[in-house]
């Protein structure tokens, strides 16, 4: 959005922004637009979403499978591989 394109009610709905969803293992749940876009907040960690979820009309359940596919891909992430290292040197 820019200054010039935004209307009346497209600033007033920002106004609705950081929302709280709901609560997911003990800690709250919002979504906020940022600089980079709409995300999601929980426990200190931000999950993007994607570019078919509204920020105004997310719900908590799909909130909760944002966080846990993030989570997933940052367990399941190789870091590096050390192919031609010989075993000794670990």
């Amino acid at each position: 959005m820019t200054l010039e394109s935004i209307t009346l009610e497209e600033a007033i709905k920002l106004f609705d922004f950081p929302r709280l969803l709901g609560q997911y293992e003990d800690a709250d749940i919002t979504v906020a637009i940022g600089r980079f876009g709409p995300y999601v907040l929980h426990q200190s960690k931000f999950c993007s979403l994607k570019s078919t979820d509204d920020p105004a009309t997310i719900t908590v359940e799909r909130a909760i499978e944002l966080i846990d596919a993030k989570r997933s891909e940052a367990a399941n992430r190789t870091i590096k591989s050390l192919p031609n290292v010989p075993m000794y040197l670990y």
